[in-house]
């Protein structure tokens, strides 16, 4: 649509206060309630003060259906939403918040290219956050980006919203899950998934816990009940280490939304011989079992086990197997803790962990380091399998 700018300051102003001449007329996009401008070829902006009625705008009738969609399935969402990088900022149509937080924009017969390329400066820094584009054009196909933005194409208005409906029920239906450290996400090229058991190693560090405690907080925090089953720790210790990292655990636990399980005292001593497999993996199935009750009655989405050792009942391949398999059953995402000697070390559990980081101490030319191994997970960047890491006065993760 073509509306009217001011002469000084390049702003749409207001037709009744000042009729149009055709030197000061623009063709932008502007959605009538929300007022998000989108001057192609320029800046985007949002002004308060003006307002277009009676007028026919697709992209902001759609947004404005999209909103009801947010609503009907009690999504936490703004419209619009700033984002800024180091070389510029933007102006997303809406900014969902879930695990994940979901960028998406808007457009009507937008150059892909153009859109593409604007947007990539923002998914590089911000890797971890998921971005979608949407456009009303006469290519009707979805396009591959090559990126892991996702680009859809629209014939109509209600072709975009019913693509935006799918979207959505993509969103609230997924089995991925952040870990809950920015910088760590943004390392992985892929959340972690349910049914599915992830590894911490660990060697001469007492940061075991900040990594555990973001794990369950990120989940608490959107709806994802966790579940902390103990073996080495008292629950009174994990809650003092987190408090130390700002992380109130505590509160969770009081709402209901985090559960500790004291395995020290909770889980029986088991008496066998290696040659007892099946007696093993019957005892092995009884606890998993036990497990299985918590994860029902609480609704648990993400389960953490410190340390997984205890659970085996045997260092040999087969009870660990047979462990790792039922754990792989119980609809939700694992977090075991198993300690090794040294950097350099590898375990049995290393085949059966769908991923693995390394966390621990070195000494390095009369310094000591904190340092992240990435050891088996996919990543966006190969250079970044091993970094070292502080935790700093604010108890955000810091990697170097």
């Amino acid at each position: 649509m073509v509306v009217p700018f001011s002469e000084s300051g390049n702003i749409p102003v207001d037709m009744d206060k000042s009729p149009p001449g055709p030197d000061n007329l623009k063709e932008v996009y502007i959605c009538r309630d929300c007022r998000k401008i989108n001057i192609p070829g320029g800046e985007w902006d949002k002004h308060k003060k003006y307002l277009i009625k009676d007028v026919v705008n697709n992209v902001a009738d759609a947004l404005h259906e999209f909103t009801k969609i947010l609503d009907e399935n009690k999504l936490t969402y703004e419209i619009p939403s700033m984002i800024t990088c180091k070389s510029r900022s933007h102006i997303f149509s809406v900014k969902i918040r879930a695990d994940y937080d979901y960028f998406i924009d808007m457009y009507s017969h937008a150059d892909f290219r153009e859109v593409l390329e604007n947007t990539e400066l923002f998914k590089s820094e911000f890797p971890s956050r998921k971005i979608a584009i949407f456009n009303i054009s006469d290519e009707f196909s979805d396009r591959d980006t090559g990126s892991e933005i996702e680009y859809y194409s629209a014939a109509s208005k209600d072709d975009l919203v019913l693509k935006l409906r799918q979207y959505v029920n993509k969103l609230i239906t997924s089995k991925e899950y952040r870990f809950g450290i920015d910088e760590f996400d943004n390392i992985l090229l892929y959340g972690l998934e349910e049914n599915n058991v992830y590894g911490i190693e660990t060697f001469s560090s007492g940061n075991t816990l900040y990594f555990l405690s973001k794990f369950l907080m990120q989940g608490a925090l959107n709806g994802q009940n966790g579940l902390y089953i103990t073996t080495r720790y008292s629950p009174e210790y994990i809650l003092k280490i987190a408090d130390s990292f700002g992380i109130n655990i505590k509160q969770l636990v009081n709402d209901k939304k985090i559960f500790i399980f004291d395995g020290n005292s909770s889980l029986e001593k088991f008496q066998h011989s290696e040659s007892d497999i099946w007696k093993i993996r019957d005892h092995i199935s009884k606890v998993i079992s036990e497990i299985g009750k918590y994860i029902t009655k609480y609704n648990i989405k993400r389960l953490v086990i410190d340390s997984i050792e205890p659970l085996e009942i045997s260092p040999g391949e087969d009870s660990i197997r047979y462990l790792f398999n039922e754990l792989k059953n119980l609809d939700c995402v694992t977090m075991a803790t198993k300690y090794i000697n040294n950097i350099n070390s590898n375990s049995i559990e290393d085949m059966y962990f769908t991923g693995i980081v390394e966390i621990g101490t070195v000494i390095d030319l009369n310094s000591i380091k904190n340092i992240i191994v990435i050891k088996k997970f996919m990543i966006r960047d190969n250079s970044r399998r091993l970094v070292e890491y502080n935790i700093t006065d604010k108890n955000t993760l810091e990697i170097k």
